[in-house]
């Protein structure tokens, strides 16, 4: 064997590949994937674009902010109208307390308006439901 033989062993192989799709095709898919159309068809629902292009999901946005506006809306009018409720009870928290004031009052002149006219010696019940006996007029 020879010893100095000089042998290179370096395979290369060299590929190069151009894909080029043509405009047509291109264009095909991009209607479908910006509005859902094909050739300016709706695509079917089978199709990965139905319901999964910017179209679609613009007009869905559109919905839900309208239906957040409303909510929005809808709980704003809660608000006032719950607002309005709360001083209205304030009001007639207001009332009730006044009408209980002027019922213990004539209740308590009614008491003096009876022992007035029955005298000593009966027995009259207070505002608190403690009874006592009249033995003098003071």
């Amino acid at each position: 064997m020879a010893d100095n033989m000089d042998i290179e062993v370096n395979p290369t192989i060299e590929v190069e590949m151009e894909v080029e799709m043509g405009s047509a095709a291109s264009e095909y898919n991009a209607e479908a994937w910006a509005v859902g159309e094909r050739g300016g068809v709706p695509v079917d629902e089978n199709d990965q674009t139905y319901h999964n292009n910017s179209k679609w999901y613009a007009e869905k946005a559109g919905e839900d902010s309208a239906a957040a506006a409303g909510a929005r809306t809808g709980a704003e009018a809660a608000l006032a109208g719950a607002t309005t409720k709360e001083q209205q009870a304030a009001g007639h928290e207001t009332a009730a307390q006044t009408a209980q004031a002027a019922a213990e009052e004539a209740a308590q002149e009614a008491i003096e308006t009876v022992v007035a006219a029955q005298g000593p010696g009966i027995v009259y019940m207070t505002q608190d439901g403690e009874f006592f006996v009249l033995n003098d007029y003071e």
